[in-house]
């Protein structure tokens, strides 16, 4: 391995996950149809798929990728629960996504014995 490269875990993503009332199933597959996508939610079968390599090149996405197509996903699926309008902005989803994954990748927890972790 190159000096400065770091060997990242594999993406650690749900089984499955609630919005709202209703529990959706998380599939991480090779590739997503339609072409192209990273990832899509079927909102009547409950169901998010999030691909691993892109369907159009066949490159492997990075970690940070799988996981922020996971929360672009959760993020439409929660602005649709909501009756948002937002929920079909692709602009808007993408940026706040991005926002999200870094923030859960980011974030610092300590427990309440005052262990980081």
């Amino acid at each position: 391995m190159p000096p400065g490269d770091i060997t990242l875990p594999p993406p650690v993503l749900p089984r499955s996950l609630k919005i709202g009332t209703r529990r959706y199933k998380v599939v991480v597959q090779q590739h997503v149809a339609p072409a192209g996508l990273m990832g899509q939610v079927d909102y009547n079968r409950c169901l998010i798929t999030v691909a691993t390599h892109s369907s159009r090149s066949g490159r492997k996405f990075r970690h940070t990728e799988v996981h922020d197509t996971f929360w672009h996903e959760v993020t439409h699926g929660i602005l649709k629960e909501m009756g948002h309008h937002l929920w079909r902005s692709e602009r808007f989803v993408t940026r706040f996504a991005n926002l999200l994954t870094r923030a859960i990748e980011s974030a610092r927890f300590e427990s309440v014995d005052g262990c980081t972790r």
